[in-house]
């Protein structure tokens, strides 16, 4: 009976030592996945990074369109109103209510 009692325990230490072995992989394993998204963490990051990146250069690059667009559109209005003045010394001049003498030369500035 010492025999089997020995037997026993052999099958006890042979039991322990698999589920040792199965810990410690799984745990290998658990850091090499750790590992991997930590690697995947700091990719994202760089990702995250460069996209706030273009993402400030395209809001920039928005803006500065803007300022074009309002400038234009304030030229435009200016040029509409020196059309207009044109327009009215021409008329006056057409008229014979002025000559190129008597010009408002105030109107053309």
């Amino acid at each position: 009976s010492t025999q089997s009692t020995w037997a026993q325990l052999k099958a006890e230490i042979r039991k322990y030592k698999k589920k040792k072995i199965a810990s410690e992989t799984s745990l290998t394993t658990s850091n090499a996945d750790l590992e991997d998204l930590q690697l995947q963490l700091r990719e994202n990051e760089k990702v995250h990074a460069a996209l706030k990146e273009q993402g400030e250069a395209l809001n920039k690059a928005r803006e500065d369109e803007r300022k074009k667009y309002e400038d234009a559109v304030s030229d435009i209005a200016r040029m509409r109103e020196a059309l207009k003045r044109a327009k009215e010394i021409l008329s006056q001049i057409a008229s014979g209510e002025s000559s190129f003498a008597e010009l408002d030369l105030s109107l053309i500035h």
